[in-house]
């Protein structure tokens, strides 16, 4: 993604007294303000900094409105259909909201609370925001941030999801998956339609883990602390594991479909793997 530095760009503030053009754009906001910023076509560049000021660049006129409490930025008025690349500068600490069409999307530096909403379009999120929550259509998304809480509702693309520390739920239609995990990720929910996903790393004591694909392989790869029973069954597909294996053979029915259950340490977490037609391979 390209940086903006070096852009001149025309910013056009919205305020009572009508639209002022200047050269740049620099206002007060408060440290948790809530700001959004919304484009078509593009590039979106925000980065985190430790003043309450709110800094923008772009290569298009821009709309600025609102108060120290909320401000959104978008192209102004007989912009908004054109290609254009925006950066911001805005609090660590604010509440982010990153809305597109079709665009490239970056994020970095950034602590507060983010939400991103896109339909087509790269995804790539760094730094340390509190709570994530991603909603695309198509693109490739990556998440390497030690965020507590991160939900992700993808339809097309692969999702990349490394460090989220407590919560993480991810719905992906078509695209594979892969999770580097925290030793403290307690909740996980990863559900996927048509794709493979690949889980590695430790896995906490209070783990509730629940792991589903209806076409795709899944590997599990566990790294130390790993303190888990895993639940694991494929309709139509193969389970390989080095773990212990603890299968009752006796409640196995005829048929295609093969589970196991497998334990890691003392197995106190809970671990379901479900996969319709793939194989599942767990290793430690």
């Amino acid at each position: 993604m390209r940086r903006l530095g070096s852009i001149v760009i025309a910013v056009v503030a919205v305020a009572t007294a009508g639209l002022a053009d200047t050269a740049a754009e620099r206002r007060p906001v408060a440290a948790g303000a809530a700001v959004t910023v919304a484009l078509d076509r593009g590039e979106v560049s925000v980065v985190g900094i430790d003043r309450a000021v709110l800094e923008m660049e772009s290569d298009v006129p821009l709309a600025v409105d609102g108060d120290r409490d909320a401000v959104t930025v978008a192209p102004a008025p007989g912009h908004a259909g054109r290609a254009a690349v925006i950066e911001l500068r805005v609090p660590r600490g604010c509440e982010l909201e990153v809305r597109t069409v079709t665009a490239e999307i970056w994020v970095d530096r950034f602590e507060g609370d983010l939400t991103v909403r896109t339909v087509a379009g790269p995804v790539r999120i760094d730094g340390t925001p509190r709570r994530v929550q991603v909603e695309g259509v198509s693109g490739d998304l990556v998440l390497d941030v030690p965020t507590d809480e991160a939900q992700i509702a993808w339809e097309n693309g692969d999702v990349d999801v490394r460090g989220v520390r407590r919560s993480l739920r991810c719905e992906v239609t078509r695209g594979d998956v892969a999770i580097a995990t925290d030793r403290r990720l307690a909740d996980l929910t990863c559900r996927v339609i048509s794709g493979d996903v690949a889980i590695a790393g430790p896995v906490p004591a209070d783990a509730d883990w629940t792991v589903d694909t209806q076409m795709g392989d899944v590997i599990v790869q566990l790294a130390e602390p790993a303190d888990a029973q895993l639940e694991v069954t494929t309709a139509v597909g193969s389970i390989v594991s080095d773990l212990v294996d603890r299968t009752d053979h006796r409640s196995e029915v005829p048929g295609p479909q093969e589970s196991r259950t497998l334990i890691a340490g003392d197995g106190q977490g809970r671990v379901r793997v479900t996969v319709l037609t793939g194989d599942v391979i767990v290793r430690r």
